[in-house]
């Protein structure tokens, strides 16, 4: 596989990338158990952006040979709370859904929305008969 190149804009900070693989995580392990992002977890209030560069294609390769070992992947984890990638002529995926290379400029955005889940409780009431 060759790299391809990305536009990446993390927290508003925009850098032209060569990588072989992009990944926005929130859990640490992403696919069959691999260990990508450690530390992530969906509560921190961050996306987790693991890229792989091209000069560590080996040291991948070598390092899913044994992913369960003391070594960590080989990649880079950058944290963010909003995540732009800008992309032509190459293959991606969101979840399970696989895309082909696309003949137009794709752009993906993905942000963190602080109480995007709001827990409500009753009042405690105040003097009065206990019911």
């Amino acid at each position: 596989m060759e790299p391809a190149l990305l536009q990446v804009t993390i927290d508003g900070e925009r850098q032209d990338e060569r990588l072989l693989m992009l990944e926005l995580a929130r859990v640490d392990t992403l696919g069959p158990r691999l260990c990508l992002a450690p530390g992530a977890t969906p509560g921190d209030g961050t996306i987790h952006v693991v890229t792989l560069a091209p000069e560590a294609r080996e040291d991948m390769l070598r390092w899913l040979e044994d992913p369960d070992g003391q070594a960590e992947a080989p990649v880079r984890v950058r944290r963010a709370r909003q995540v732009e990638v800008a992309w032509v002529d190459t293959a991606s995926h969101l979840d399970d859904n696989f895309f082909e290379r696309p003949e137009q400029p794709c752009r993906m955005k993905a942000s963190i929305e602080l109480a995007a889940v709001r827990i409500l409780r009753p009042a405690r009431r105040t003097g009065g008969s206990k019911r």
